[in-house]
């Protein structure tokens, strides 16, 4: 998460609390702060995250507060393109959706075959595409595999 966290920050674990010190603003100046957290996959799809955000300034005795409400979503795939590739040489493919996660394991799966993991895999941040390639220079499956992450 530390990765994920704009400047001048410290994060305590223990209270799971991120604090910004983004010193003297000017009047009518702004700062922005920003984060990313991965939600844990035992969290269920359509439960809600609240995060709450307070700011504190030495003119103010009390501290402002705004809340965000994110809504977990599924994954949905919309498009896997090509629909099919060889069992020699390398096939990449481009998966489109919603809610995708830019770091999921891609893998082809056929009943009774060993699953064949994507040797590079690039996610969007934005979590509506992914594009993964598979090597069959070694491999020499037999067709009839499906996609699966």
């Amino acid at each position: 998460m530390e990765e994920s966290i704009s400047n001048g920050w410290s994060y305590n674990s223990g209270t799971r609390k991120i604090t910004w010190n983004i010193g003297t603003l000017a009047s009518g100046g702004a700062e922005t702060v920003t984060f990313k957290a991965k939600v844990a996959n035992t969290v269920s799809t359509g439960a809600k995250i609240i995060t709450t955000s307070n700011i504190w300034c030495k003119e103010e005795t009390v501290a402002t507060s705004a809340q965000a409400i994110t809504t977990v979503g599924a994954p949905v795939i919309t498009s896997i393109t090509p629909d099919k590739g060889g069992n020699a040489g390398t096939v990449t493919v481009t998966i489109k959706g919603q809610n995708l996660d830019p770091n999921a394991v891609v893998k082809l799966v056929k009943a009774g075959e060993q699953d064949v993991v994507a040797n590079y895999v690039a996610g969007l941040n934005s979590g509506t595409g992914i594009t993964a390639t598979f090597n069959f220079i070694f491999i020499g499956k037999t067709p009839g595999y499906m996609i699966w992450w």
